[in-house]
């Protein structure tokens, strides 16, 4: 019996399959950690992208209104969701942020304009990760002087 029991402790024939067998799912964890982030990031590269193109398509002429429809759908294959906030700011030589109808505030007498396009959306992330949220905000920002 001692013989059967010396044997049976030496015999590694399994071990590699065990061995295995407990790895896999960790590995398949990370795996869908860095697919995950992965989507992430390159949804978010995306929004900036159609943010910078969006206030370019407004400096050469574009309407705000044909955002969504010109820009963000040519660049974004998930555009779900997306909220498009443009605004119009102008701004002193000094940084100094004036009334666009009144450029006349300014010290140097000029008042340059701006136009800001903010993109926002939801990622739905694939897995809930603990301690991460399920949804997390993506935004793009763009600016360009218009004047």
């Amino acid at each position: 019996m001692f013989l059967k029991i010396r044997r049976w402790s030496k015999d590694e024939s399994g071990v590699a399959a065990t061995e295995f067998a407990l790895i896999v799912p960790l590995l398949s964890l990370l795996l869908l950690g860095i697919l995950d982030f992965g989507l992430y990031i390159n949804q978010q590269m995306k929004i900036e992208n159609a943010a910078r193109a969006s206030a370019e398509y407004i400096m050469r002429g574009g309407s705000a209104d044909d955002i969504q429809t010109n820009i963000i759908s040519q660049i974004v294959e998930n555009d779900n969701g997306i909220t498009v906030t443009t605004t119009s700011v102008c701004e002193c030589g000094d940084g100094v942020t004036v009334d666009c109808d009144a450029p006349g505030d300014c010290a140097d007498g000029y008042a340059r304009q701006y136009q800001e396009v903010r993109l926002n959306q939801t990622y739905d992330a694939i897995f809930g990760f603990p301690g991460l949220t399920d949804n997390l905000e993506l935004s793009g920002a763009a600016r360009v002087q218009v004047q």
